[in-house]
């Protein structure tokens, strides 16, 4: 897949495997064989350089390989060593200063694009430039735009809808709609719903509602990366082969809202004479409002002198 400048190859594969196991040392290894493998040959050629060396440093390709690793999609992170087909790779815990930067451009290039050959090249390349090198050419004309597009959905990793952990009340039977002002409430996923509590998203906008099996302490909770994706991102290694990463995002952005349920109850109400006596058959009319407009119902109370009437509102 790749292709250096051959006075520069052994230094730096050597640089970059005492990178690797530096790494990765401590890390939890997993026997289970794997298979990396290439899926597609992309006919796009780059010119690069490395800007973390104290020194110039090139890369040169004239195409990009679509990885997949044990039939995950994964992405190059060793940009000097050439893809073996049918190489012995070992898994572990991926670990590196920008990982959470290169989950997240995996997540954003790749998983929320249509998965053409341009979001795996345009994503590969943003994973590079994250680790350090600098694409100064490429005959991927379209590079530019893509990159904007992944910039313009990475950018909504640091933005929460605008009624992020807030709180509202619902009576039984009661829905009420909020709207993300921020714009990004269209994108997430919904994750957690308490029992009786139902949801409609649409685009921006959530409609909640509550019926009689909803607790008083209600939650939903919706999150940006898609469950899929959530997770720990793995490293093949090999000796012999290049180091790839099928990146998975540990923080899915969770936002959530608390709904406190008003739960319908009964009234009992007790008719007494001024000697302490129960009196049957007294009539009560009953109100929601203070000055007894509206009645809800007449009532009577029976021979204990009591009537209960039920599910009210609170």
């Amino acid at each position: 897949m790749f292709k250096i400048k051959n006075t520069l190859k052994k230094l730096s594969v050597f640089i970059c495997t005492m990178l690797v196991m530096v790494t990765n040392i401590s890390l939890p290894v997993h026997a289970a064989e794997s298979n990396v493998r290439i899926d597609k040959v992309i006919p796009y050629s780059y010119n690069g350089r490395n800007t973390t060396l104290p020194y110039e440093y090139p890369y040169q390709g004239s195409i990009v390989d679509k990885i997949y690793a044990d039939n995950e999609i994964a992405f190059c992170v060793q940009p000097e060593q050439e893809l073996v087909i049918n190489g012995s790779h070992t898994k572990s815990n991926y670990s590196y200063a920008q990982q959470s930067q290169m989950e997240r451009i995996a997540y954003a290039g790749w998983h929320m694009s249509n998965k053409t050959d341009d979001d795996y090249v345009a994503t590969q390349f943003m994973i590079w430039e994250a680790m350090g090198m600098e694409i100064t050419s490429t005959s991927f004309s379209g590079y530019a735009a893509k990159k904007a597009e992944i910039n313009e959905k990475l950018n909504l990793f640091n933005k929460f809808p605008s009624f992020d952990n807030t709180s509202l009340t619902l009576r039984i039977g009661e829905s009420k709609t909020v709207t993300d002002t921020n714009g990004v409430f269209q994108n997430y996923y919904l994750t957690f719903n308490s029992d009786g509590i139902s949801v409609n998203k649409s685009g921006n906008t959530l409609t909640i509602t509550a019926n009689a099996n909803a607790p008083e302490n209600a939650q939903i909770k919706y999150q940006y990366v898609k469950k899929e994706c959530v997770g720990t991102s793995i490293l093949y290694a090999s000796e012999t082969s290049q180091n790839v990463v099928p990146f998975k995002v540990a923080d899915p952005h969770e936002t959530r809202i608390n709904i406190t349920v008003q739960k319908f109850g009964n009234l009992k109400i007790a008719k007494q004479n001024e000697k302490g006596e129960m009196v049957p058959n007294t009539t009560f009319k009953l109100s929601y409002q203070a000055n007894m407009s509206s009645p809800i119902g007449t009532y009577t109370t029976g021979d204990d002198g009591t009537v209960t009437i039920q599910e009210l509102e609170p």
